[in-house]
């Protein structure tokens, strides 16, 4: 099953430490793959084996999520392969657009990672779980081109937890 980031954490929440949920994100998945292909910002790209024996597939990982965060500006390419062309990780260049790729039983014990590790385990969600409301515009032109083009609206997005947030916000007291 497929799940995305929940932006809320990655852009709502200034003190959420995303370098920390990346790297126990890529660790735990990291048990289930084999090899990885990483691309830093000079478009630097490495490719290999990861290591068989788990303590050192930790290592290695560790220090390639380190090494691309530090080098990056927050900017690179990670991928973790359970099989060849198929990506349990996919980190494709910012945070907002990456992906996991999990069976249930998988995405508990990430869920367990996260928990151990002093993270919400709501960081990733089913993308079917996303709220799509329509947003009309406002301004005078918008309005003027809504008389005659009936697209003139766009539609917000939110995940989850963004949802929860914008709900509790605008609730009467």
């Amino acid at each position: 099953m497929r799940y995305i980031p929940d932006l809320y954490y990655f852009h709502n929440k200034e003190d959420f430490p995303s370098d920390k949920a990346i790297l126990v994100t890529a660790k735990t998945i990291g048990n289930w793959c084999s090899h990885y292909k990483a691309k830093g910002f000079a478009n630097d790209i490495k490719e290999g084996r990861l290591p068989k024996n788990q303590k050192e597939k930790e290592n290695f990982i560790e220090d390639l999520v380190y090494s691309l965060i530090k080098n990056s500006i927050s900017i690179f390419g990670l991928h973790l392969y359970s099989r060849p062309n198929f990506s349990k990780f996919s980190h494709h260049d910012v945070t907002s657009c990456w992906e996991i790729t999990l069976s249930k039983d998988e995405f508990k014990v990430l869920q367990n990672a996260y928990l151990k590790s002093g993270l919400p385990s709501d960081i990733f969600y089913n993308p079917d779980d996303t709220i799509f409301r329509p947003y009309p515009f406002k301004s005078k032109l918008g309005k003027f081109l809504g008389k005659f083009w009936p697209f003139s609206s766009a539609t917000k997005v939110y995940s989850p937890n963004q949802w929860k947030e914008v709900n509790a916000f605008y609730k009467p007291s």
